[in-house]
């Protein structure tokens, strides 16, 4: 089965091909230039694989919470994949494609992503099962599901600072990990599609990206019409 993954969450453009048993990936920092990077670096992965796109069996990308304008041209790019190909999309969450590069810990494991304004986006997870919502969180937001946990894992690339101030709140008793290394996260997005395809099929064809929060631009309206508006 050939399967494509595209995570373009963060600033950071990461793809990934399995091919049975061999996996390819590739891995760049386009900034905020996945639109003019996506599609190129999808053909030269394919290419190097002597591949096609109508050779693949199954697309997968990631859905949010993340950059806003990252998975929209995520999802699109895929979508147009599929529409033109007639190829199966499936979407999986951010915060489970993180946590599952470390479900092997034996603990709590906090996936962490910067969503700018002193704010993050978060979730919580043990033993590889989810116990907590997809979060556009501050520190505090965290304190319930952390206070009895006796080992915990904050994981992301730019997860230092936040779980620190956690930490600083005095409610975590046990041991506390900080992991910010820089890590590749399509084999564990391409491990999730799979097992979401085979349990619940394709994406629905109305699936976009979730977003937990409103763009700058839609708060920016929101405030210009209270403005204008102030009694409406």
């Amino acid at each position: 089965m050939n399967i494509l993954s595209v995570c373009t969450f963060d600033e950071t453009l990461q793809l990934g091909l399995s091919m049975d048993s061999q996996f390819s990936n590739r891995m760049s920092r386009t900034g905020t230039k996945h639109s003019e990077c996506l599609m190129k670096n999808i053909m030269e992965l394919l290419n190097e694989n002597e591949l096609k796109l109508q050779d693949l069996d199954l697309l997968c990308c990631t859905r949010g919470p993340g950059s806003f304008t990252g998975l929209r041209i995520g999802m699109s790019v895929l979508k147009g994949i599929a529409f033109s190909c007639d190829k199966p999309l499936v979407s999986v969450s951010t915060m489970e494609v993180i946590a599952h590069n470390l479900s092997f810990f034996p603990g709590t494991v906090v996936p962490l992503l910067d969503a700018r304004k002193q704010r993050y986006y978060s979730a919580v997870f043990q033993q590889g099962k989810r116990i907590s919502p997809d979060m556009d969180s501050i520190p505090e937001d965290l304190v319930p599901y952390l206070m009895n946990s006796s080992r915990i894992l904050f994981t992301g690339p730019s997860s230092r600072p936040f779980a620190e101030d956690v930490m600083k709140l005095g409610v975590i008793k046990g041991e506390a990990i900080i992991d910010d290394c820089f890590r590749s996260y399509s084999e564990s997005l391409t491990t999730l599609a799979s097992m979401q395809f085979q349990e619940k099929g394709a994406d629905d064809i109305g699936q976009g990206p979730v977003y937990l929060r409103k763009s700058e631009a839609e708060a920016a309206l929101d405030a210009r019409m209270r403005e204008e508006n102030p009694n409406g």
